[in-house]
C-alpha cells in the first residue's frame, strides 16, 4: 500500500469518525429538542441558525479551506515557519470578519426580530452573534489546521466534545426554551476552543513572508465568497420559511438535517483529499486515487441514500408526527443530497489542486438560480418548493463542477467512476418511488428488495468487486491498526 493511500485512509477513517460524532450526537440532539420544545420554538432556533451559518460560511469555513490546503503544503516542503505564520493569521483572519459580523448582527438584532413580528428573537440574536458566531470561527479554523498538519484525530475530538458539551448543556437549561438551547450552542464552543488551544497556542510564533500572504489572500478570499454562497443558498430556505412560520422552518430543518446524512461519507473523505492532493503536487506528484476514491464513495453513500428515501415517514416519526408533513419534502432533499455530496467532493478536488478561482466562479453562477428559486418557490409551495430549490440549486452546481472538473488534466478523471455508481443510485431510487406509488408494500419489505436489487446493479455494472471491497477492507484494518 502506498503512503498516499495510507494517509488518505488513515485520515478518512479519522474524519469519519468525527462525522459520525458530528452527525450522530447532532441528530440526538434535535431528537431530543424536538419532543421537549415546541415546533415554534425549534423554528426559532433554526431561524438563528440559518443566519449564523450564513455568517459562518464567509467567515469561517473560507479560512478551514485554506489552512488545510496551505498548511499542508508547506509542512510537505519543510516550510514549517510559513505553516505557523499560515495558521496565526488565518485564525486571525477569520476571528476578525466573524467579530465584525456579530457586532453588525447585534446592533441590527431588534430590527431582524421586527422583521419576524418576533421580539423573542432579539435576546437570541444577540447571545448567538456575540458568543457562538466567533467562538465556532476559531473552531473551524482549529479544524482546518488539523487537517493540514494531517492530525484529523484532533478534529473527531473537536467535534466530539462541541457536540457532547451542547447536548448536555440545552438539556440542563431546557427549562429557559430556545434561549438555553442557544446557551449550549454557545457555551460548547467555548469549551472546544479553550481545548483547542492547549494544542496550539504554543506552536504559534511570527514569521513574516509577503509571498506567503499574497497567494493565501488570494485563495482565502476566493473561498470566503464560494463557500459563503455555498451555504447561503441553503439557508436562506430557513430565513424565508421563518418569515411564514417558525414550525414550518423547524419541519424543513429536520429533513434536511436528515438527508444531510445522506452525504455524510462524502464529507469527511473529501476533506481528507485537499490535504493529500495538495501535499502529492507539491512534491511534484500526479494525484491518482481520485477515480477509485470517488466511486467506492458513491457506492457506499447510495446504500443511505435507498433507506432515506424509503422510508421517509418512518424515520422522521422518530422526531415527532408533527414532522411526518415533511415526508415529501424530505424524499427531494435525498435527491438533492446526493447531486450536493458530488459537488462537496469536486470542491475540495479543485481547491487541492489551487483553483479556487473555479469554485468561486461556480458559485456566482449557481448560487443565484438556486436563492432565486427558493423566492419564487417558497410563498407557493412552502417547505416543498424549498426543497424543490434546493434541487434545482444542487443539479445546476454538479452540472458546472463535472464540467470544469473534466478539463484538468493531472486529475485524470474517469466519467465511468463517477456515473456507474450514480446510475445505480439514480435507478433504484427512482424504481423505488414508482413501487410505492403502485404498491402497498411494507417499507422494511421494500427496502430489503431495493437493496438487493442496488448490490445486482453494483457488481452487473461493475462498479465494484468482491476482490476490491477485500482489498479495501484490508488496508482500513491495517491501517487502524
Amino acid at each position: 500500500m502506498g503512503k498516499s493511500s495510507e494517509r488518505l485512509i488513515k485520515n478518512s477513517y479519522f474524519l469519519i469518525l468525527d462525522q459520525a460524532a458530528n452527525y450522530g450526537l447532532g441528530l440526538l440532539f434535535w431528537l431530543i429538542i424536538a419532543n421537549m420544545l415546541t415546533a415554534t420554538e425549534v423554528g426559532y432556533i433554526m431561524v438563528i441558525l440559518a443566519i449564523m451559518n450564513t455568517i459562518l460560511g464567509f467567515s469561517a469555513f473560507g479560512a478551514q479551506t485554506m489552512l488545510s490546503k496551505y498548511i499542508s503544503e508547506f509542512v510537505a516542503s519543510n516550510n514549517l515557519a510559513a505553516a505557523k505564520y499560515v495558521l496565526k493569521n488565518g485564525v486571525k483572519l477569520g476571528l476578525i470578519v466573524s467579530l465584525s459580523a456579530a457586532a453588525i448582527l447585534a446592533i441590527l438584532s431588534n430590527n431582524i426580530a421586527m422583521a419576524y413580528n418576533e421580539p423573542l428573537l432579539t435576546p437570541l440574536i444577540i447571545l448567538t452573534s456575540l458568543a457562538f458566531l466567533p467562538s465556532h470561527t476559531v473552531m473551524q479554523s482549529f479544524m482546518g489546521a488539523y487537517n493540514g498538519l494531517h492530525k484529523m484525530k484532533y478534529t473527531a475530538i473537536t467535534t466530539a466534545t462541541f457536540q457532547s458539551l451542547k447536548l448536555v448543556i440545552a438539556i440542563l437549561l431546557i427549562g429557559f426554551g430556545s434561549i438555553g438551547v442557544m446557551v449550549g450552542f454557545a457555551l460548547g464552543s467555548v469549551i472546544a476552543i479553550i481545548i483547542g488551544l492547549t494544542f496550539f497556542l504554543n506552536r504559534l510564533i511570527k514569521v513574516k513572508s509577503d509571498e506567503v500572504v499574497k497567494g493565501i489572500i488570494k485563495f482565502s478570499g476566493l473561498n470566503y465568497l464560494a463557500i459563503g454562497l455555498n451555504r447561503l443558498t441553503t439557508q436562506v430556505n430557513f430565513i424565508l420559511l421563518g418569515m411564514n412560520g417558525f414550525d414550518s422552518a423547524a419541519f424543513f430543518g429536520i429533513a434536511a438535517l436528515i438527508a444531510g446524512v445522506a452525504g455524510g461519507l462524502s464529507y469527511p473523505v473529501a476533506r481528507a483529499l485537499l490535504p493529500t492532493i495538495s501535499r502529492e503536487l507539491i512534491q511534484g506528484k500526479k494525484f491518482v486515487l481520485i477515480n477509485d476514491v470517488l466511486r467506492l464513495m458513491l457506492i457506499i453513500s447510495g446504500l443511505v441514500y435507498i433507506i432515506l428515501f424509503v422510508m421517509p415517514e418512518e424515520i422522521l416519526s422518530i422526531f415527532s408526527r408533527d414532522y411526518t408533513v415533511a415526508t415529501n419534502t424530505l424524499q427531494i432533499l435525498v435527491i438533492a443530497s446526493i447531486m450536493s455530496s458530488l459537488s462537496l467532493f469536486i470542491i475540495y478536488v479543485i481547491n487541492g489542486i489551487g483553483k479556487a478561482d473555479v469554485v468561486a466562479r461556480t458559485a456566482m453562477i449557481y448560487a443565484p438560480v438556486s436563492i432565486a428559486s427558493s423566492i419564487i418557490l417558497i410563498p407557493i409551495l412552502g417547505i416543498e418548493g424549498a426543497a424543490i430549490a434546493m434541487l434545482i440549486g444542487s443539479i445546476t452546481n454538479i452540472g458546472l463542477y463535472v464540467y470544469h472538473l473534466l478539463q484538468f488534466k493531472e486529475l485524470s478523471l474517469s466519467i465511468s467512476a463517477l456515473g456507474r455508481p450514480t446510475i445505480a443510485i439514480i435507478s433504484v431510487v427512482a424504481i423505488g418511488h414508482i413501487l410505492f406509488s403502485i404498491l402497498s408494500i411494507n417499507p422494511f419489505i421494500m427496502l430489503a428488495m431495493l437493496i438487493s436489487l442496488y448490490t445486482g446493479i453494483i457488481f452487473a455494472t461493475k462498479a465494484t468487486t468482491i476482490s476490491e471491497i477485500r482489498s479495501l477492507a484490508s488496508m482500513i484494518i491495517s491501517v487502524i491498526k
